[in-house]
């Protein structure tokens, strides 16, 4: 979001606004799309030489999908494995987190 605003890009501001609250408020199916359209979002910057200077890498993007699709994969099984006793909770509750830090990781939306 820094660069959107700082380089006047109303829309991209308006695409990349987000904060912890409204990731957890989230629906979790929601979730993995809204991921998939930021990196898609990233990609289409990533040459831009004005945007280089953040540091987005190919691989951060790869990274905060992989996190989004193995938090996708997790929902609807906490019961099922919390009752053979084994602590999915955990990983299920630390998932989000990963994926906010992975987004909120500079000061400000670190893919944008």
């Amino acid at each position: 979001m820094a660069y959107a605003v700082r380089y006047n890009k109303p829309e991209l501001a308006a695409q990349t606004d987000t904060r912890d609250d409204i990731i957890f408020r989230m629906k979790d199916a929601n979730l993995l799309g809204y991921v998939q359209s930021i990196k898609s979002i990233i990609e289409n910057m990533m040459g831009n030489p004005e945007y280089a200077a953040y540091g987005v890498t190919q691989a951060a993007l790869e990274a905060l999908l992989a996190d989004s699709q193995l938090f996708n994969k997790m929902i609807g099984a906490a019961d099922v494995v919390m009752n053979g006793g084994t602590v999915a909770h955990a990983a299920i509750k630390i998932c989000p987190c990963k994926i906010l830090n992975r987004i909120t990781c500079n000061d400000t939306f670190y893919i944008v």
